[in-house]
């Protein structure tokens, strides 16, 4: 398992801000562990993020076509 500290998270935080094409809250996140994983050797990876859009679980998303 790879620690990112806080003073890479810091060095890097400008690139990774840049490299957003929208606002996102878990950009920032996905940022960072696609970079380690990319330095791991990985070259695709699959996550979570959008399930919850995708899958609409919350009762917000199922009034939004009201």
């Amino acid at each position: 398992m790879q620690v990112i500290g806080q003073q890479e998270v810091l060095a890097d935080i400008s690139e990774a801000i840049a490299s957003m094409d929208q606002p996102t809250i878990d950009g920032i996140n996905t940022w960072f562990v696609s970079r380690e994983a990319r330095r791991c050797g990985l070259t695709v990876a699959l996550s979570g993020v959008g399930g919850d859009e995708l899958l609409q679980v919350y009762p917000s998303f199922r009034q939004v076509p009201h």
